[in-house]
């Protein structure tokens, strides 16, 4: 079993290594050099999200050379072959994150000004990232790269038309009641992590599914 997502999660890794060094290039020029004169801890949290979505150009790679037939008529399991991908954009994700955060920790050092705002976004990225690749890789699985598009920017919108609507049914203090519950936000950080966890395991069970019930 072991042997067999490796193999996979390696296949994922060619496949994206030629994108991956120039992210890499980019990740030095824009968080190294860029930060040395201003704050780019904001957006070292939005890089984290676009490396885990690189992840889905492999879905792209394998539809161009019909992979999943070839995958679902071999002896390897379906739960074995979504997971294998889910490992992909992990390790690339979290690899890509951490060099980011890496950087942005020898800027500071360099300028001598500590904080620990590129290792907050950074993680905060690294959150984002792992919700939105919830969202979205059973919508690939589903209807494929192209199709899915489309559906993924729309589905990545709902959360500012909720928020819209709940700040005009809700109390007008409600918001600023929260923000000064010390315990919640406390705990605010620990509910974000149980709900991307549960949502990681939601999202491959249904994308287990999907490939299952897929006719090829």
């Amino acid at each position: 079993m072991i042997n067999q997502i490796k193999g996979l999660v390696i296949k994922d890794w060619a496949l994206m290594s030629r994108q991956l060094k120039l992210m890499l290039v980019y990740i030095v020029f824009f968080v190294g050099i860029s930060s040395y004169w201003s704050d780019t801890s904001f957006q070292s949290g939005f890089l984290s999200v676009i490396l885990f979505m690189l992840t889905i150009n492999c879905f792209a790679y394998d539809e161009q050379v019909n992979f999943e037939k070839l995958a679902a008529a071999s002896p390897v399991s379906p739960f074995r072959i979504v997971l294998s991908r889910y490992i992909s954009a992990l390790t690339i994700g979290i690899a890509g994150s951490a060099a980011i955060m890496l950087g942005n920790l020898t800027v500071m050092l360099l300028r001598r000004t500590m904080g620990f705002d590129g290792i907050k976004y950074g993680l905060a990225g690294l959150g984002v990232s792992l919700f939105i690749l919830s969202l979205a890789f059973p919508l690939v699985f589903k209807f494929g790269v192209n199709r899915s598009r489309i559906i993924i920017l729309l589905v990545s919108g709902i959360p500012i038309p909720v928020f819209i609507l709940l700040s005009k049914f809700l109390p007008r203090d409600f918001l600023f009641r929260l923000l000064i519950n010390r315990t919640l936000i406390y705990l605010l950080p620990f509910i974000f992590v149980v709900v991307v966890l549960a949502a990681l395991a939601i999202s491959v069970a249904i994308s287990v599914r999907i490939f299952k019930n897929k006719e090829f």
